[in-house]
C-alpha cells in the first residue's frame, strides 16, 4: 500500500474484509488488496487512492474495486496553496478545510440512517473522522467507475437532459430538507460558521478578473467590473447545499455507447456541505457545468421543472412561493456565481479543465465563451438592478426600497422579489 496509507491503516485489508463482509453479510476472505493514488491533480481536500481486491470464495455481489479518501494532515494541494495566495489567507487550509473530511462523514451518517437517501449517492463501506492523535480518519466508497461514468471535463457542457436530471436530485433533497424531523442542521453548525468567516473573497474574484479582461477585453461587454465585486454576500440557510457540485463529482449511468446518459447515477465529495440557500448548487451546474447557449435558452425551463419536482415532493407540507417568485429569487442567486466563474477561470484551467490533451485550445475556448457569457449576463442584470432600485426608492421611500427581503416564511430563507414585495400589504 502507499506509504501514507498504510502508516495510517496498517492493517486496512483485515479491516476491509469485516466491514464489507457484514454490509453484504458475506463470509469471505479479502485475499488480495492493491492500492494505487489517483487524482493528485484535482483533489482540493483529500488523498484519493483505487484499491482493487480478490475474495475467497469468489462472489459478484462483493465490490472487485473500492476508492478511499483519507483527509490531508500537514499538507495542501496546489489548488489550495493557490486559493490562500489569491485570498491572501494563509489559514484557509486550517480554518475550513480542516473539517471538510468530518462533514463528509456526518453527511455518509445522516444518508445512511434512512431507508432511501433523498438523492443518490456511493455506497460508504467504511468511515471515521479525522483525529489528529491517531492520524486515523478514512472515508472508503464503491468505485461508480464500475458502473457509471462521467463527462471529461468541466469544459464540456452538461446537456439540457442531464441538467434536469440533477435539477430534480436537488428538488429531493430540498423537500427532504424542508420536510423531515430530521435534526440535519446541528452536525454541520462548526462548518457553517467557518464558512461565515471566508470573508476575502473580493480579492481573488478581482485579480481573476483583472487576468479575464487583460487577455479578452476585446470579447467583454462591460469592462468596468466594481459592481459585480459587491455581489458576494451571504444568503440566509434554508436546505442542505452540497457545495462542491461541478461535473467532477457526478457520475452519469452508461448510454449503450458508454457515454454519459442524461441518467444521474450519484453524487459525490460532499466535504463542502453546509446549509444555505435553495439555489447555491443548482446556480453553479447551470453556470458553470453549462455552455452559454444552453444556459440562456433552458434556464427558466429547468427552474421551472425543479419547482414542479419540489410542489410534488412537499405535497402541501410547507409553503412554498410561487414559480415566478422563485424565478426572480434564482435570478438574485445567479449573479455571484456567473461572476466568481469569470473569477476563478485562470485557476481552473489546467485544473477542472484538461490542458494536456489534443484539443486543449478548444477546451480553453469553451470555458472562455462560457465565462464571457456568464460575466455580462451577471453584469446585465446588476445595472439593471441599479436602474430599478433609484425608480424605487423615489416610489417608495418610506421603506428606502430593498431588492430583497429575507426571511419569507419560517421554513425558507428565500429572497422575496420586486413582484412579491410590490404586492404586499406594507405598501
Amino acid at each position: 500500500m502507499p506509504d501514507e496509507l498504510n502508516a495510517r491503516y496498517p492493517k486496512l485489508q483485515l479491516e476491509l474484509q469485516e466491514r464489507i463482509s457484514a454490509y453484504w453479510k458475506r463470509n469471505a476472505k479479502l485475499t488480495s488488496m492493491s492500492v494505487k493514488a489517483f487524482g493528485s491533480d484535482m483533489g482540493m481536500v483529500g488523498l484519493l487512492f483505487k484499491a482493487t481486491l480478490e475474495w475467497d470464495p469468489a462472489d459478484p455481489q462483493l465490490p472487485t474495486s473500492l476508492v478511499i479518501k483519507l483527509p490531508r494532515m500537514g499538507t495542501k494541494s496546489n489548488l489550495v496553496e493557490q486559493l490562500e495566495k489569491e485570498t491572501e489567507n494563509d489559514l484557509f487550509a486550517s480554518n475550513f478545510l480542516d473539517v471538510t473530511h468530518n462533514v463528509e462523514v456526518q453527511v455518509y451518517d445522516i444518508f445512511d440512517s434512512l431507508e432511501f437517501p433523498p438523492v443518490p449517492i456511493a455506497r460508504c463501506f467504511m468511515r471515521e473522522k479525522m483525529n489528529l492523535d491517531t492520524k486515523r480518519g478514512i472515508i472508503v466508497l464503491e468505485d461508480l467507475s464500475q458502473k457509471a461514468v462521467q463527462l471529461e471535463d468541466l469544459s464540456t457542457s452538461l446537456t439540457v437532459g442531464q441538467l434536469h436530471s440533477i435539477a430534480s436530485a436537488l428538488a429531493d433533497l430540498h423537500s427532504w430538507c424542508i420536510t423531515t424531523e430530521i435534526d440535519w442542521k446541528s452536525p454541520f453548525a462548526d462548518a457553517d460558521e467557518r464558512i461565515k468567516k471566508i470573508d476575502n473573497i473580493q480579492p481573488m474574484v478581482s485579480n481573476g478578473l483583472e487576468w479575464l479582461k487583460s487577455n479578452y477585453e476585446k470579447r467583454m461587454i462591460h469592462k468596468d467590473f466594481t459592481p459585480a465585486l459587491n455581489r458576494f454576500k451571504p444568503t440566509l440557510p434554508t436546505v442542505l447545499v452540497h457545495g462542491d457540485l461541478w461535473t467532477n463529482n457526478i457520475f452519469f449511468k452508461p448510454n449503450k455507447h458508454g457515454k454519459c446518459s442524461d441518467q444521474l447515477a450519484a453524487i459525490i465529495d460532499w466535504q463542502l456541505v453546509h446549509t444555505g440557500n435553495i439555489f447555491e448548487d443548482l446556480s453553479i451546474i447551470l453556470t458553470w457545468c453549462a455552455s452559454a447557449e444552453i444556459r440562456r435558452t433552458h434556464s427558466k425551463e429547468i427552474i421551472q421543472q425543479y419547482y414542479k419536482r419540489l410542489v410534488d415532493n412537499v405535497d402541501g407540507k410547507v409553503s412554498l412561493p410561487s414559480e415566478d417568485l422563485l424565478w426572480t429569487a434564482f435570478n438574485e442567486v445567479w449573479p455571484a456565481r456567473a461572476i466568481l466563474l469569470g473569477g476563478m477561470l485562470q485557476m481552473l484551467l489546467g485544473t477542472a479543465v484538461k490542458l494536456d490533451s489534443p484539443d486543449a485550445k478548444q477546451r480553453t475556448e469553451n470555458m472562455v465563451n462560457r465565462a464571457l457569457a456568464c460575466y455580462d449576463d451577471a453584469m446585465t442584470i446588476i445595472e439593471s438592478r441599479k436602474v430599478l432600485q433609484v425608480c424605487c426608492f423615489y416610489l417608495f421611500p418610506k421603506k428606502a426600497f430593498q431588492l430583497l427581503i429575507y426571511n419569507y416564511s419560517n421554513k425558507w430563507g428565500h429572497m422575496l422579489s420586486v413582484k412579491g414585495l410590490l404586492k404586499s400589504k406594507d405598501y
